[in-house]
């Protein structure tokens, strides 16, 4: 039994496989002559399962072809008298895919509707010169046209056109029977008789195309120019609405606007009656220059306090090291040599006392040191009584430097404190100022702010008397108006009808019915498919619509992949299959779709795998 369904859905997935993908390119019988001549298939019209060429009364004979956007065949057909009688399609690379060769076969229509005609008329889109320059893009057009295409496609005019139509008697079956099958009710109000097509012709002009349907040539004309005229009289019947509630629209609102004015004024003469303007004026001027002042003395004092913290924060630096040589912190300035590094401190360096102090140090240990000679100049231990003093005076003056660094050191500390309450009293006196300022500016944008009003009203009454103005004298002008929308062509009798099938003859070919391993009831002929690369895929008959005879496929490697026979669509007598490297790999026997008889199948090195025996389609067991 898994034989049986292992069989069969190899031989269904072959066939809806390789049936349902699509069609091919011709295999060299015909020349480049040939395709030169050939007819374009879009271009082929279904009548009643025959085909013809458009605006041709004959059924056609002769050859056509479909292409890829890059110029390769898609498509190759040959017909006779209407019926199609070999058919090529090729992968885009330009290798067949699929080629049919039919003995007997009626493209059929997909419906029962009678033919039609088709009649059309135009509308051109002609902007104004200024807005038609090199930078106009397709879609920038296309924005031009939208409203024009919006009322064309409009229900409001639908319902005109159909009001029109039914006041002639005689246009009303001309136009609903060939949307129409026996026994259905139908009317104007549901079928589609017309439809508009946008595009851009050749001079680069939007174009709003009307396309209408009747089952007779004067009913489709009479259709398009019936769409024509009635979207003539709706455009101008909503363009006088339009101006007509434009202008009530605008004398409504310039009454508003005139009352907003009155009452603004109103409120500009109470205020000035309050407030002196010239004053307040004056007073944010002297006030401004107040805040300036004081600013300008609170930055000076901001930069003075930066530059103390700065000398300061080098001072506890500089006392941080001395606690790192002694031990005694009360000791700190006792000590001559190290207080000597406060004079890396320009603050410090350059004070009055400091460099007298020094100076006079300086200048008696010269004096010892010119007495003592170079090795004895740091001895406590001369007896003379002139070093001596020279050396108790030393002494003294050192601590008088120590004592005059501390008081330097206090004073700038000091400093500190009195900058940093004046810096307090100062913002205390921008923050008043401010408020006064804020006081005086909020009573002045008050008047401003009304006077700003006053002018964009008084400036908007003008636009909005301009605008009357304006369209008073387009009335009076209607006649020399540009209308952007202009009357094309009108439309004609057509001659021939057209296809009446839903789909074109090009997508019937392209896909020519080919689902669940059927090709339609009538159908004979040849079926060869291949790989892209060129190689043969599959190769069998239909007859009646259904596959028959002997049908083989073959593995892009060209080894033979399965073969059989098929009666009325189902698998009869031997099938075989392969594995690629061309060893067979199962064989069995079937009867009217089911297995029956032996069935093996075989490993891919030859020896047998299964072996069963069936009787329609059911395993025997011994």
């Amino acid at each position: 039994m898994r034989m049986k369904k292992f069989m069969f859905s190899l031989f269904l997935a072959l066939f809806s496989s390789f049936l349902c993908d699509a069609l091919g390119e011709s295999e060299l019988w015909h020349s480049t002559e040939i395709i030169q001549n050939s007819k374009d298939t879009k271009d082929l019209q279904n009548r009643g399962g025959l085909i013809y060429l458009k605006n041709n009364k004959v059924p056609f004979s002769g050859t056509s072809v479909s292409k890829f956007n890059d110029g390769q065949i898609n498509l190759f057909c040959k017909f006779e008298d209407g019926s199609l009688k070999n058919f090529e399609r090729y992968w885009n690379n330009g290798s067949l895919q699929l080629k049919m060769e039919i003995q007997d076969y009626q493209l059929k229509p997909k419906s029962n509707r009678r033919e039609f005609y088709e009649s059309s008329s135009s509308f051109l889109l002609v902007p104004p010169q200024e807005s038609l320059n090199v930078s106009n893009t397709n879609l920038q057009l296309q924005a031009l046209m939208s409203p024009y295409k919006l009322l064309l496609q409009s229900h409001e005019l639908r319902i005109r056109v159909i009001n029109k139509i039914k006041s002639i008697p005689e246009m009303g079956m001309q136009i609903l029977e060939p949307f129409g099958q026996v026994g259905l009710q139908l009317s104007l109000e549901t079928e589609e008789f017309y439809r508009i097509i946008d595009s851009i012709n050749e001079k680069g002009l939007p174009q709003l195309e009307i396309f209408s349907r009747a089952s007779t040539p004067k009913g489709a004309m009479h259709v398009a120019s019936i769409v024509q005229s009635e979207y003539l009289r709706l455009n101008e019947e909503k363009k006088q609405t339009k101006i007509n509630a434009q202008v009530i629209n605008l004398e409504k609102l310039l009454k508003k606007n005139l009352q907003d004015e009155a009452e603004i004024l109103n409120k500009i003469r109470s205020s000035k009656k309050l407030f002196d303007i010239a004053y307040v004026d004056n007073e944010i001027e002297t006030i401004n220059e107040t805040i300036s002042s004081l600013s300008h003395e609170k930055l000076n004092v901001m930069l003075q306090l930066i530059e103390l913290r700065t000398q300061l924060r080098s001072i506890l630096q500089i006392k941080t090291r001395f606690n790192s040589f002694r031990k005694d912190s009360e000791k700190e300035y006792s000590d001559f040599k190290l207080s000597q590094e406060f004079l890396e401190l320009e603050v410090i360096s350059k004070s009055d006392r400091v460099k007298s102090v020094l100076d006079q140090i300086k200048d008696l240990e010269d004096k010892r040191s010119n007495i003592l000679g170079p090795e004895d100049k740091n001895s406590s231990t001369e007896t003379s009584p002139v070093v001596l003093e020279y050396f108790r005076q030393i002494q003294g003056l050192q601590e008088s430097f120590i004592k005059a660094i501390r008081a330097k050191i206090e004073n700038l500390s000091d400093n500190h404190k009195f900058l940093n309450s004046i810096e307090s009293e100062i913002q205390i006196s921008i923050d008043r100022t401010k408020k006064e300022h804020f006081q005086i500016v909020e009573f002045e944008s008050e008047l401003k702010e009304k006077n700003r009003k006053l002018y964009a009203k008084q400036k908007f009454i003008d636009q909005i008397q301009s605008e009357l103005n304006q369209i008073q004298l387009s009335k009076a002008l209607q006649s020399n108006q540009h209308e952007p929308l202009i009357k094309d062509r009108s439309a004609s009798i057509p001659k021939l009808p057209i296809e009446n099938n839903d789909k074109s003859i090009h997508e019937i070919l392209l896909s020519l019915e080919i689902k669940q391993e059927r090709m339609g009831d009538g159908f004979f002929g040849s079926f060869q498919y291949f790989y892209k690369s060129g190689q043969k895929q599959l190769d069998g008959m239909f007859e009646n619509g259904v596959p028959s005879r002997i049908w083989t496929s073959w593995y892009e490697n060209g080894k033979k992949e399965t073969q059989g026979r098929v009666v009325d669509g189902n698998p009869e007598g031997t099938w075989k299959k392969w594995y690629k490297s061309g060893v067979i790999m199962s064989e069995g026997n079937w009867k009217n779709g089911d297995l029956h008889g032996y069935s093996i199948t075989y490993h891919e090195n030859g020896k047998e795998k299964t072996r069963a025996n069936y009787r329609n389609g059911k395993i025997i067991t011994d």
